[in-house]
C-alpha cells in the first residue's frame, strides 16, 4: 500500500492543497528511492511543481522491502509521489502529469501496464493494483519518462533528480542510524 502522505510537511517550500477552483492543467513529478539491501529499508524523495509552487516530500517506506530490489523501490516511490499529486495537488481531469524517474525498468513497466493477456512482472502484483486504484483517481493524462541518473547539476531535470537522489539517500541514512 501506499504510505500515507497526509502529514506532509512543509521543508521550506509552499506545501498546501490547491482550491477545487485552481486544479493545475501541468504537473511535473520527480521521485527517487534509496533501499539498503542488509536492512531492506527502503526511502523515497518527491518532487512536484504545479501552477508554479513546488512541492518537496521524503520518509522512509513504512515496511522493509520484501526482498532487495531496486526497481521495486523505485516503483514505490512513483506511487507515493502519484499518491501525493493525487491527494495534495489533485490535478485538472482534462490535464496532465508528467511524472520522472531514473528507472528505465519502472518507466517501461508504467508505459506498458499489464492487461489482459499479458503477464505482470514477477512480485509486482500488489504494486500493479495499487497503481490501477490511483489511475481510477488521477483520471488526468499520466506519461511516464525517464531522466538520466546521477548527472549533477547539468540541466534543470538533472538538478531536480539529483536533489531526490540526494534526499532518499538522506532519509535512508538517517532511519538505518536510528535503528
Amino acid at each position: 500500500m501506499c504510505d500515507d502522505l497526509s502529514h506532509v510537511e512543509d521543508k521550506g517550500v509552499l506545501v498546501a492543497p490547491p482550491t477545487p477552483h485552481s486544479s493545475p492543467r501541468l504537473v511535473t513529478l520527480f521521485t527517487d528511492a534509496s533501499m539498503c539491501p542488509t536492512t531492506l529499508l527502503g526511502a523515497y524523495a518527491l518532487w512536484a511543481k504545479a501552477d508554479g509552487i513546488t512541492y518537496r516530500h521524503s520518509g522512509v517506506f513504512r515496511q522493509p522491502l520484501p526482498r532487495p530490489d531496486s526497481t521495486r523501490a523505485e516503483f514505490q516511490a512513483m506511487l507515493n509521489g502519484l499518491t501525493m499529486v493525487a491527494t495534495r495537488i489533485k490535478p485538472h481531469w482534462n490535464g496532465m502529469v508528467v511524472a520522472q524517474t531514473d528507472s528505465e525498468g519502472v518507466v517501461n513497466m508504467l508505459n506498458s501496464p499489464p492487461g489482459p493477456g499479458k503477464l505482470l512482472p514477477r512480485n509486482y502484483t500488489e504494486l500493479f493494483e495499487q497503481f490501477a486504484l490511483l489511475r481510477q483517481r488521477l483520471t488526468c493524462r499520466v506519461s511516464f519518462r525517464w531522466v538520466r541518473g546521477h548527472q549533477g547539476n547539468q540541466n534543470v531535470r538533472s538538478a531536480v533528480n539529483t536533489w531526490c537522489d540526494v534526499e532518499a539517500r538522506r532519509v535512508l541514512r538517517q532511519a538505518r542510524d536510528a535503528r
